[in-house]
């Protein structure tokens, strides 16, 4: 198989999931799957993306993945009614990930996403516990003082952090360049506002062009994603697969881009922003991990999602409608990343502390950064930081 051919297979894939998410375009992606696996069944060598390839794209777990990702033929009277309508296929989709990837040779899809990212389950299981355990307490008294809900959640964070002025992007981009020495940034990343839009999302579509689709900055929480968007950019710009074995996984990315974010908020953001933003990773990391420890638990127990959900969630806060599990793309078309947010975000921490300790500020530290993590993404072992 050549490698070009991939790449570009990916890239178009990644092109065409740009297009539907952020432009609204109708793109039939049957095709780009097809080839996708095609190739990946043509490639001798099975390197962790052959192997999820051969997950992710095969026809029936694509065509399932795609009738739920553009909600094709589900009722859409109301949120209730649209996730049970979904919840069959949600579990259909799990049972043929588990299907195709014992097939190839795992227990379960769990068993070989756990080989992919080479951190043991219990590893990842521990370490979210750690985090609800440890933040929990402040958590509620935050959400007790700003009357959230998770039906409302991502409403409250935005109102609870509200910025005295609206950021511009392209201005949060080149301090960022300028900061660290990150020269190519401003001339290769591309950004899309729209305050109805996505919360925030990134693709490469060549070395000279990498998108970043965000909300208007006007709060911490959009500051957030938008500096965790830009982290994504940053691997994007310092990472052009040479073989199999370099192309940077979905896990690892989003592992990476948390990781980078959290020294992104220390070196660029003023005091204000980095303090409401603070409260923000506090929230969502417990939330985040929450999300996880359901999603492990869920794979065991399948037949069950309701009422697990509602026994991880309600650690947080009550649960009014736990048939809303079904609506959660990490449960159908991202499955299994979440866990890597708060992982990530842990990391970030750990970084931070090895960072002081070393002195690096900066360029130097932009320097630093790109020969230990940014330039070597692909094969990073993520569970070093933990």
């Amino acid at each position: 198989m050549n490698l070009q051919e991939f790449l570009n297979a990916a890239r178009a894939f990644g092109k065409a999931e740009w297009e539907a998410i952020v432009e609204g375009v109708e793109n039939d992606m049957t095709l780009i799957d097809e080839t996708l696996y095609s190739l990946a069944r043509e490639s001798e060598a099975k390197p962790p993306v052959i192997k999820r390839a051969l997950v992710e794209h095969h026809p029936e777990v694509a065509r399932y993945r795609r009738k739920i990702e553009t909600y094709e033929g589900y009722p859409k009277d109301d949120i209730l009614t649209l996730s049970r309508a979904m919840r069959p296929d949600v579990v259909k989709l799990m049972e043929l990930r588990n299907m195709v990837a014992q097939n190839l040779g795992y227990i379960d899809y769990k068993d070989l996403e756990c080989e992919l990212s080479r951190i043991h389950e219990e590893t990842i299981k521990d370490r979210l516990q750690e985090i609800v355990e440890k933040d929990s307490g402040e958590a509620e008294a935050l959400i007790e003082k700003h009357s959230m809900s998770w039906e409302s959640w991502f409403q409250d964070l935005r109102k609870m952090t509200a910025l005295e002025e609206t950021l511009q992007p392209q201005d949060i981009v080149e301090n960022v360049a300028e900061t660290f020495g990150f020269d190519k940034l401003p001339n290769v990343v591309n950004i899309h506002q729209n305050e109805q839009g996505i919360a925030g999302f990134a693709r490469k579509f060549s070395d000279s062009d990498i998108r970043i689709a965000g909300r208007i900055i006007d709060n911490a929480s959009d500051l957030k994603t938008f500096l965790h968007e830009l982290s994504h950019a940053i691997l994007y710009a310092y990472n052009t697969p040479e073989n199999l074995e370099d192309f940077l996984l979905p896990a690892k990315d989003e592992f990476l881009a948390n990781l980078l974010e959290n020294i992104l908020v220390k070196y660029v953001c003023t005091q204000t922003q980095r303090r409401l933003i603070q409260k923000v990773n506090l929230l969502e990391k417990i939330r985040m991990s929450l999300s996880a420890l359901f999603e492990l638990d869920l794979w065991n127990k399948v037949k069950t999602p309701e009422e697990r959900f509602t026994y991880h969630y309600e650690r947080l806060m009550p649960v009014e409608h736990p048939e809303y599990w079904a609506l959660d793309s990490f449960r159908s078309i991202d499955p299994l990343f979440m866990q890597y947010y708060p992982l990530g975000l842990l990391a970030g921490e750990n970084m931070l502390v090895i960072i002081d300790q070393e002195g690096l500020e900066g360029k130097e530290l932009g320097a630093w950064l790109r020969e230990h993590l940014i330039n070597r993404a692909a094969h990073v072992e993520m569970a070093a930081f933990l």
